[in-house]
């Protein structure tokens, strides 16, 4: 029997004649170097309808799963294996006593190169468990210094409730900029790549970790000012002889790492199988609603549903409230009530909660975010409303995914994103095999490098990101792009470095504005005491006129809020700072109008 054959007949019931040909089937594909990774798909496929098999039959399969790697998966039935089972068993645990782990073979190799002392950098899907082997490096205490690079404050926010859980009481977890390391425990800082270049005292770093290492990839994260900082970051933390560990998923090869010896492991290990269900459904019209309702309504288990924007999220969610046929849910009514009250209770977040609807993506608050994946996780919502946000690093729990929108906010939704977020349909020992439904045509399939480009500069390489390089670290054409521009420029290489996402000659205009406007605009840009609103705003605007693109306007009123009030007034858009709207509202953290005397009132100083 063929993959495609045994896939089929895994689907359906089997019959007590057909178990002993599936199982052959089966061995033939995991012994074969060629068809291995199709044998573990299988493997894990046999897995999910383990009971269809005699006792005996399972005892074959389960020396198929030693076999394909997949040592988590014989946790219940090791104390009745054979010796050698148990030994291969034991031999995926990693070397710290207090471990109840088991590794599966792809994070045992990790794992013990790592321990050797080699820079790993691993490319594997999502269910492969690449953070694990970071704990275990941590509990292994061979390193007094680790530092962990996640993309987003969530994420911080995650790890740093995991290592707690288990190293609270002999680690220092770092987080913040406010906290120092102790010199008698082993420190572990978790930050984003700009609180590493905030940090001062990250020179004798001995290991460090970055998730979602593709982010330094400037061509895929054109225009980023935090994909230079990713850059700079790493640089910063390589330049000290650290160890690391680079973690992405789906990833083909990497270029402009050769200064550092590395070990790069594009794997395609997974601990669970995918069944992907192409629809091919009209972008426009009403067929991919009506196909989204039928799904919501014949699917069984937790869902995620992505979405291209905040926009299309909040339709999504409005559609199932509205024709999905869901009864109103009780198991977040208390949050309900709060996010009503607190925010606004006409919400679409607040009405989707309601019927057990979470709302995932950057307009909603990240407290919530956390809350709607807890409640996710924990089967108490059956749907997850999401952007891409749910791609960076967030646990999810999922047994299907619908991707409704092959777009990801404007553009056409890349393969390299399409994969990741079919990666979150499954997980190791609850569903195992996951369901991944495409209302659209999928995108092409392209594969995917990331580049470093520290070690490929050229003429293209971001000003912003050789300004804050030392002068052994620029090649030759670099190095002469960096001196020209500080011959050329009337300001200090100081200011231009300070300013560095700022272009050049943004800097430069508002440097001459500055000149021509000095006696008018010099009270306001020397501030002796805590400045007020309205004397910020007014620096702002000479300013703020200034600048290159929509994308770096400055709104300063956001950062002045404090509490909420309830009042009529103009009131700016959460989304477009620029835009004006009149309607009663509570105030959020990005709506404040000095027209408006509450607003006024309720607004305290704030510093420059």
């Amino acid at each position: 029997m063929d993959y495609a054959e045994l896939r089929s007949a895994l689907q359906k019931p089997i019959l007590s004649d057909q178990r002993v040909n599936i199982l052959r089937g089966i061995t033939q594909h995991v012994n074969n170097a060629h068809t291995h990774h199709a044998g573990r798909d299988l493997v894990i496929r046999a897995l999910a309808v383990l009971d269809s098999f005699e006792e005996s039959q399972r005892a074959v399969l389960m020396t198929l799963v030693r076999n394909v790697g997949l040592f988590p998966y014989l946790s219940e039935t090791i104390a009745t294996a054979d010796v050698a089972d148990q030994l291969a068993f034991e031999l995926h645990r990693p070397d710290n006593a207090d471990s109840a782990i088991v590794f599966h073979s792809l994070q045992a190799r990790i794992y013990h190169q790592l321990l050797r002392g080699t820079n790993v950098v691993l490319s594997a899907s999502t269910s492969s468990g690449k953070s694990l082997v970071t704990d275990e490096i941590v509990a292994s205490e061979k390193f007094r210094k680790i530092v962990i690079v996640v993309p987003t404050l969530s994420l911080i926010d995650e790890t740093r409730r995991r290592l707690l859980r288990r190293f609270g009481e002999r680690c220092s977890i770092i987080t913040h900029p406010s906290q120092k390391a102790q010199a008698e425990r082993i420190t572990v800082y978790v930050l984003t790549q700009e609180r590493v270049l905030s940090r001062e005292d990250l020179a004798d770093t001995q290991f460090f970790v970055i998730d979602e290492f593709y982010k330094i990839n400037l061509a895929t994260e054109k225009g980023s000012d935090r994909a230079i900082d990713l850059n700079l970051a790493f640089h910063k933390l390589a330049k000290t002889g650290a160890q690391f560990y680079l973690l992405g998923p789906n990833i083909e090869a990497i270029k402009g790492l050769d200064r550092y010896e590395h070990h790069f492991i594009p794997s395609e290990f997974s601990t669970v199988a995918v069944d992907v269900v192409n629809l091919n459904l009209p972008t426009h019209g009403d067929a991919r609603d009506a196909g989204l309702l039928e799904l919501c309504k014949t699917l069984d288990g937790p869902t995620i549903i992505y979405c291209q924007s905040p926009g299309s999220a909040s339709q999504v969610a409005k559609l199932l409230i509205e024709r999905g046929g869901l009864a109103r849910h009780d198991a977040a009514s208390d949050a309900v009530h709060w996010i009503a009250e607190k925010y606004d209770p006409d919400w679409i977040v607040a009405h989707a909660l309601e019927h057990g609807i979470g709302i995932h993506h950057g307009g909603v608050p990240r407290a919530l975010q956390q809350y709607f994946i807890r409640l996710f996780n924990s089967r108490r919502i059956r749907f997850l409303v999401c952007t891409s946000t749910i791609i960076e690093g967030v646990n999810t729990v999922a047994k299907n995914v619908i991707v409704y929108d092959r777009r990801k906010s404007r553009g056409v939704l890349e393969h390299f994103t399409y994969k990741n977020i079919e990666g979150r349909a499954g997980r190791m020992n609850e569903y195992f095999v996951g369901r991944v439904f495409v209302l659209e045509s999928p995108p092409d399939d392209k594969s995917f490098t990331v580049e470093f480009p520290l070690g490929v500069q050229n003429a293209g390489t971001p000003m912003s990101l050789l300004l804050d390089l030392s002068s052994e670290d620029l090649q030759p054409l670099s190095k002469q792009r960096v001196d020209d521009l500080f011959a050329s420029s009337s300001l200090s290489p100081i200011t231009l470095r300070a300013n560095r996402h700022v272009p050049w000659e943004v800097q430069e205009a508002i440097a001459n504005e500055i000149r021509a406007r000095l006696p008018e605009v010099q009270p306001l840009l020397a501030w002796t005491v805590t400045a007020t609103l309205p004397t910020r705003a007014s620096a702002a605007r000479t300013i703020v006129g200034r600048m290159s693109s929509p994308r770096r306007s400055v709104v300063f009123v956001s950062d002045c809020y404090r509490t909420t009030h309830q009042c009529r007034c103009t009131a700016r858009s959460r989304r477009n700072p620029a835009a004006m709207q009149r309607r009663t509202h509570r105030h959020g953290r990005r709506q404040w109008d000095r027209s408006c005397a509450e607003c006024r009132q309720q607004t305290r100083p704030i510093r420059p």
